[in-house]
C-alpha cells in the first residue's frame, strides 16, 4: 500500500531526479518492511508469552513457515488464491 500511495501523491516520480538507482529504493522499501514484519512479530509472541502464558514449540516456527509456504504454492498452481 505504502508504494502505491507514494504513486499517486506523485512522491515516486521525485525519485526519478535523484541519483538513487530505482532497484535500490524497491530493495530498501522491501527489507524495510520485512525488518517490521519481523520485529512485530516477535512482540506479539513476546507479550503473548509474557503476559497470556502461551507457549510456542521450538519445532513448530519451521514448521509454520514451511506450511504457509507449500500452502500458497499449491493454491498458487491450481489458480485460486489463499487468503
Amino acid at each position: 500500500m505504502t508504494l502505491t500511495n507514494q504513486r499517486k501523491q506523485g512522491i515516486l516520480k521525485r525519485f526519478r531526479g535523484t541519483p538513487l538507482a530505482p532497484w535500490a529504493y524497491m530493495v530498501a522499501t522491501v527489507a524495510s518492511c520485512v525488518i517490521r514484519t519481523l520485529v512485530l512479530v516477535a512482540l506479539t509472541l513476546g507479550v503473548g508469552v509474557a503476559f497470556y502464558g502461551l507457549s510456542v514449540p521450538a519445532h513448530s516456527y519451521g514448521a509454520s513457515w514451511s506450511s504457509s509456504c507449500s500452502a500458497r504454492q499449491r493454491s498458487a498452481r491450481s489458480g485460486s488464491r489463499s487468503p
